[in-house]
């Protein structure tokens, strides 16, 4: 099992506090932390990926290139991960794909002109093969609370959907056991860091001009175990979403 964080920012996303963190500093945030691996997904933008890997290399820290999308002008969130082999070109085209250019990279309200299916078939087809999944599913712009009845509904029922990511793991666990019977679907449910700020004591900070923020020290706040491979790789992830109740662990 290893230590993952499946949902980190930096300073490529506007909302990230203090844009003096180069990538040395999260890498070694990171492993600091005792972390495996993490995905880069910044808001809209895959720009500071190869900067990354470029400062993990030989550290023994696996980087997903990932990227954090807002759907629609209800600002939905999904992520996508791509292979450990992918770069910043390839969520660059993944984002042009999906419509949105080189101006609005990086910025939080730029946002998929597309409905939130249509953007999980285009992350999981042929031409990316990547690892779709909804972002802080059950808070503020994510799908529980920004979508509603059938809706929802399909797009918790879509066959190439493998796992959420959940604040209030418990909650949505119960929700997505299969037994539900709205939802009557067996989907993983883990949980990432989003990296945010934390005070002294390392406690969110939920008000002030911190508040909603993203931050270095907030890395690793979350995580979760994964039964990978020992070369971590995309499949080895996805394996692990299909078998989760013997490959994750919160």
């Amino acid at each position: 099992f290893k230590k993952i964080d499946l949902h980190v920012h930096t300073p490529a996303s506007d909302c990230f506090l203090d844009k003096t963190v180069i990538p040395e500093q999260i890498v070694q945030k990171c492993i600091g932390a005792g972390l495996s691996a993490i995905a880069i997904t910044d808001h809209n933008t895959g720009v500071w990926i190869d900067k990354v890997k470029t400062a993990a290399k030989g550290k023994g820290l696996i980087i997903f290139p990932g990227v954090e999308i807002t759907v629609g002008d209800a600002h939905n969130h999904i992520i996508a991960i791509l292979d450990v082999n992918k770069t910043t070109r390839d969520i660059e085209d993944l984002l042009a794909t999906l419509g949105i250019l080189h101006g609005q990279l990086g910025k939080k309200e730029t946002f998929v002109q597309k409905s939130v299916v249509e953007v999980i078939e285009t992350i999981t087809g042929s031409k990316f093969n990547g690892i779709a999944v909804l972002a802080h599913v059950d808070s503020t712009n994510g799908v529980f609370d920004q979508m509603k009845g059938e809706p929802r509904k399909d797009v918790i029922q879509h066959p190439k959907l493998l796992a959420v990511e959940a604040i209030n793991y418990e909650e949505v666990t119960k929700l997505l056991d299969g037994a539900d019977p709205v939802y009557q679907r067996k989907l993983t449910v883990y949980q990432s860091s989003d990296n945010p700020c934390l005070d002294d004591s390392g406690k969110m900070i939920s008000n002030g001009s911190s508040a909603g923020k993203h931050c270095l020290n907030g890395i690793g706040f979350r995580f979760t175990y994964f039964k990978v491979d020992d070369s971590i790789t995309l499949e080895s992830l996805r394996q692990c979403f299909i078998d989760s109740e013997v490959r994750v662990r919160q």
